[in-house]
């Protein structure tokens, strides 16, 4: 997880890095005030803890649909949850062809899907409220393929 959380600080501009992401993914002010005064190490670990089970997570480049869904149905609300197939008819491919149409399934919800790779073996994916997407692309200079949809 900290190379993922050191690739997002290597791209997302401007200073509170974490901080600033954090307010993007609408997490707390208590968690953002959180990441404004930990250390940066203290910071990442504090970013992947309020990540996990509400906006999203880690997955590895070997993540299966059963992987991939044990991560985000947590952090669905009933809504979300109510697009997605069934894990059994989503087609076993890599993580980020699974991701793509899971994403195409939530196209019309609050939350859009959205993926950072980390330049290695994990991709960090994340439930982006629909209104703050463009800053989010904005902030962490996604690539158009990271997009998904």
């Amino acid at each position: 997880m900290r190379n993922l959380i050191s690739r997002i600080i290597s791209v997302v501009r401007g200073s509170d890095s974490l901080a600033e992401l954090g307010s993007v993914l609408c997490f707390t002010a208590d968690d953002i005030s959180r990441l404004r005064r930990l250390p940066r190490l203290e910071a990442m670990k504090s970013f992947g803890r309020v990540v996990a089970g509400r906006h999203g997570g880690r997955v590895d480049w070997r993540a299966s649909p059963e992987d991939i869904y044990d991560l985000l149905v947590p952090c669905l609300s009933p809504a979300e949850r109510a697009r997605l197939p069934g894990v059994e008819t989503i087609e076993t491919s890599p993580p980020l062809k699974v991701l793509r149409v899971l994403a195409s399934y939530l196209q019309d919800t609050e939350r859009v899907l959205r993926v950072i790779e980390d330049g290695s073996d994990s991709y960090l994916v994340l439930l982006v409220p629909r209104e703050r997407v463009r800053t989010f692309e904005w902030a962490v200079r996604l690539s158009d393929d990271m997009k998904l949809a």
